[in-house]
Parts: C-alpha cells; sequence; structure tokens
C-alpha cells in the first residue's frame, strides 16, 4: 500500500493499540488519525491478530 510517488515505511501495531481504538480512547484513535495523513503503512502479525479478534463479542 504505497502512494504514488512517495516513500513508505512500515510500522508495527500492538494489539492494545488497535483494542484501545476500537473502545474509543483518545490517544488511540489520534494516533490513527496521524497514521492516515503519513507515509507509514501499519502492519500487523498473525500473533497480534488473533489477540485483537478473540475479545471481540460473538452474535
Amino acid at each position: 500500500m504505497k502512494k504514488t510517488g512517495t516513500s513508505s515505511e512500515l510500522i508495527f501495531l500492538d494489539s492494545s493499540v488497535l483494542i484501545e481504538g476500537l473502545k474509543g480512547n483518545p490517544s488511540a484513535v489520534s494516533l490513527f488519525e496521524e497514521l492516515l495523513k503519513s507515509n507509514f503503512v501499519p502492519v500487523i502479525n498473525d500473533i497480534v491478530f488473533s489477540e485483537f479478534i478473540f475479545p471481540l463479542p460473538r452474535p
């Protein structure tokens, strides 16, 4: 996911950042907003994905 004409760097996100963002924590939300404006490409690994998905409520 590289913006045309720019260089991008990867930034690793921990599950706590994702969970806090979902909960509406202002610091985490602000971080996501800044990431959207930056050239950073957020990435996670399989462990972070499972830690993020596991606590979500099931239908």
